[in-house]
């Protein structure tokens, strides 16, 4: 304690100490000044003082609740640079934090370390007798200013989200901010560039492209999202399969409704109801049109086969493997026999095994019509009973999980009226949604001859190939009818494969 006071009492008779001037902002636009004429009072404090700022710790866009060593400025100086100044001022007490821990944290550090911590208010100064005093009620207001802001922020966005009006965060792509006859943001418009953007992104994903695929395209194009980064497929995912597609929003993983329990629109919708249901449904299933749930995929290159191709002797998949033998490399499809415990791996050559099969599957479909699986939305009153079902089930798994917050009362009252159109509805004639395999117009040899190497897998997965690689002791394919389907041999394998086209 003598040492401390000792080295408060050397510290308020020097000058000339070295400063860090510590500047602060929760939020910033373009028209904040704050910066600006928080560093303006530092240097008036420094000179008044006769001090030299040697550095500035300037944390823009950081909370008053964040950890002063988790800034990205101040951090370093507190962890690193500590032989590199005398002393840290900030304009205000809330500039240094708005948590009477971190705050307390702080001057803890700053006498453990013999520095200076003050605000060019005046308010603190750890060097004079009654500044912690001060400083500590200051903090205290500071903290409880916070918790009120926080309370006013989200009451404010609940009500916005309420009346249907975008609560705040990154704009979604597809739309623009819109501003009232003051100049302030009053809602959300469709941006005719971005929208259309976002719906070629949503017709490649029902025609069948990957997430992948999607954001080579994108990046390609140089488009970027809102926040002005490339895409990535976890990114084209989460977009595609959110509803702000529809012009609706989420809030605490559920979508914000009125008091019926129907969702409310913030703007609206870029594509059409049954769109966004085709585009949820395809969202977690193969690429391959048959509807069945994705399953996780090995790290491996795309080909032309693969996923296609499986192995007679265990029925796992087939992928390509290479070696080098005398200099020269060689690629094969084969199973992962030991990994799997097969009898009888399959294995044969990735190019002559690819040649032979697209050369039989062109020759016996290249001038049929291809068909592409389409969705057909719902007709009449399916597509609302839809929706009804599904806002009722969620109302009931929130109610159930604890999620529920409003009174026993208010939730019997929504239900009764979700019902009671439910009940409406299902008196009424409709045709749920399916479904199709409708024409193209174009036949499986041009399709191929003007395709990629997704474009052409596509097709195959259209004709919904099957190809299994049998070993000599493995038998034929249960599935396999020689008056039908296609049979030749590579090495010493039989390769059976099989598929279909629609009429």
């Amino acid at each position: 304690m003598a040492k401390r006071r000792a080295t408060s009492k050397n510290l308020r008779n020097r000058i000339g100490l070295r400063i860090v001037g510590v500047v602060r902002l929760s939020r910033v636009t373009d028209v904040t000044t704050s910066p600006e004429r928080q560093r303006e009072a530092i240097e008036r404090w420094a000179a008044q003082h006769g001090h030299m700022i040697v550095g500035w710790a300037e944390d823009l866009d950081v909370s008053g609740s964040t950890d002063p060593w988790e800034r990205d400025e101040l951090g370093p100086w507190l962890a690193e640079q500590t032989a590199e100044f005398d002393g840290l001022c900030a304009a205000k007490i809330d500039r240094w934090a708005r948590s009477i821990v971190h705050f307390s944290k702080l001057l803890a550090w700053c006498d453990e370390h013999e520095k200076l911590a003050a605000t060019a208010d005046g308010q603190l100064n750890t060097v004079e007798p009654s500044g912690k005093l001060i400083a500590y009620v200051a903090a205290i207001f500071a903290e409880m200013e916070l918790d009120a802001i926080s309370e006013r922020v989200t009451s404010t966005r609940a009500k916005m989200r309420a009346s249907g009006r975008w609560p705040g965060g990154p704009i979604p792509f597809g739309y623009r901010t819109v501003n009232d006859d003051q100049g302030r943001a009053a809602g959300l418009a469709i941006n005719p560039t971005t929208a259309e953007w976002a719906r070629k992104m949503v017709a490649h994903r029902l025609a069948g492209w990957s997430f992948i695929r999607i954001a080579e395209w994108l990046n390609n194009e140089g488009v970027t999202g809102t926040t002005g980064k490339r895409w990535s497929p976890a990114r084209v995912g989460s977009y595609l399969g959110s509803r702000v597609l529809v012009g609706q929003a989420v809030h605490d993983g559920r979508v914000v409704t009125d008091e019926a329990g129907e969702p409310i629109q913030f703007g609206e919708p870029l594509i059409s109801e049954a769109d966004f249901q085709a585009l949820r449904q395809g969202i977690n299933n193969r690429n391959d049109g048959t509807g069945v749930p994705r399953a996780t995929k090995p790290k491996t290159r795309v080909y032309l086969l693969k996923d296609f191709i499986r192995c007679g002797g265990c029925g796992n998949p087939m992928y390509k493997h290479e070696n080098q033998v005398k200099g020269k490399w060689y690629a094969r499809y084969g199973c992962k026999g030991r990994q799997v415990e097969c009898s009888a791996p399959g294995s044969v050559s990735f190019e002559a095994t690819e040649t032979a099969l697209a050369e039989r599957f062109l020759d016996e479909v290249g001038d049929q019509e291809v068909y592409e699986r389409k969705f057909v939305p719902a007709t009449g009153t399916a597509a609302r009973l839809e929706r009804l079902n599904r806002t009722i089930a969620d109302m009931r798994d929130d109610r159930a999980a604890g999620l529920w917050e409003g009174e026993d009362d208010e939730y019997r009252t929504r239900m009764k009226v979700l019902i009671d159109k439910r009940r409406d509805l299902e008196a009424q004639p409709t045709e749920v949604a399916r479904w199709e395999h409708v024409p193209t117009g174009v036949s499986y040899g041009q399709a191929w001859e003007a395709a990629d190497l997704e474009g052409r897998r596509d097709l195959l997965a259209a004709a919904e190939l099957k190809v299994v690689v049998c070993r000599e002791t493995v038998d034929t394919p249960a599935w396999f009818d020689p008056d039908r389907d296609t049979e030749f041999t590579i090495r010493a394998c039989r390769v059976y494969a099989t598929w279909n086209h629609h009429q």
